[in-house]
Order: structure tokens, then C-alpha cells, then sequence
């Protein structure tokens, strides 16, 4: 199986777009088409991200 290291790009362009590729990977993942390789510091940076650009 594929492994693709995921980045905070990704994850914050897949929770704020209900389409697109990174939204794709990320289901991909999901359904176990492809590893995720996420960090925990890649998970630290998409939550202040996603905090800070919170409406």
C-alpha cells in the first residue's frame, strides 16, 4: 500500500473544502486506499490553523 506523508496543507485545505484533491487524499486514507503519515507536529500546527481562521 501507498504511504503519503500528509502536511497541514492538506489537512486544513480538506476540512475547509467540501472538494478538491487534498479532500480526496484524505478519504482515500479513510477508506484505506493509502497510508497517512501525519506528525504530531503537522496535527499541533492544523489546529491552531484551523482556530485561528475559525469564523
Amino acid at each position: 500500500m501507498k504511504r503519503l506523508f500528509i502536511d497541514s496543507s492538506v489537512l486544513f485545505s480538506a476540512a475547509n473544502s467540501p472538494r478538491g484533491n487534498a479532500r480526496k487524499i484524505i478519504l482515500m486514507a479513510i477508506r484505506k486506499e493509502l497510508t497517512a503519515v501525519i506528525s504530531q507536529l503537522v496535527i499541533t500546527e492544523t489546529e491552531r490553523n484551523l482556530i485561528g481562521k475559525a469564523p
